[in-house]
């Protein structure tokens, strides 16, 4: 395994980017204000796992729902052999249940895949400090139980 890079707020030092399961148009929209050597796009878990050693990326982007394996379990699996690698969930949908799934097996952030892009750039930034995201999910996640609660 590769020694990881610090990258922190830097963006300009991010060698790869992993994205799992996105179609084109949040590929670009998570790409637009990242910037990085090398970017892999996976259609599925599996592939992910088998180009893991050999692209080594700073961080993932994985889409929840993938054809096979689900993006929480390809999560799963490369956190128990790769722990330091950086795993942002992006779903449709924010979901709470998704959301505490994704804590468990070891997501550093979750958010929508149509997020604007200066929440996805906060999002990547944040994780890639070390630190997790998931106070805009739970920000709204929030609300909308307080606002159902309300109706």
């Amino acid at each position: 395994m590769k020694e990881r890079r610090d990258v922190g707020l830097d963006m300009s030092k991010l060698s790869s980017i992993m994205i799992v399961g996105c179609p084109d148009s949040d590929v670009n929209n998570i790409m637009h204000g990242l910037e990085a050597k090398r970017v892999k796009r996976c259609s599925s878990g599996e592939e992910a796992i088998n180009e893991l050693d050999r692209i080594q990326p700073d961080i993932i982007f994985m889409d929840v729902v993938l054809e096979g394996m689900t993006g929480l379990e390809a999560t799963r699996w490369i956190k128990e052999h790769q722990p330091d690698v950086k795993i942002i969930m992006v779903s449709r949908k924010l979901n709470r249940a998704i959301m505490e799934t994704g804590m468990e097996v070891g997501v550093d952030g979750y958010l929508e895949v149509d997020a604007c892009q200066h929440i996805i750039t906060k999002a990547a930034q944040t994780v890639l400090s070390g630190q997790s995201w998931f106070a805009y999910a739970l920000s709204y996640l929030s609300w909308k139980d307080s606002y159902s609660l309300a109706s």
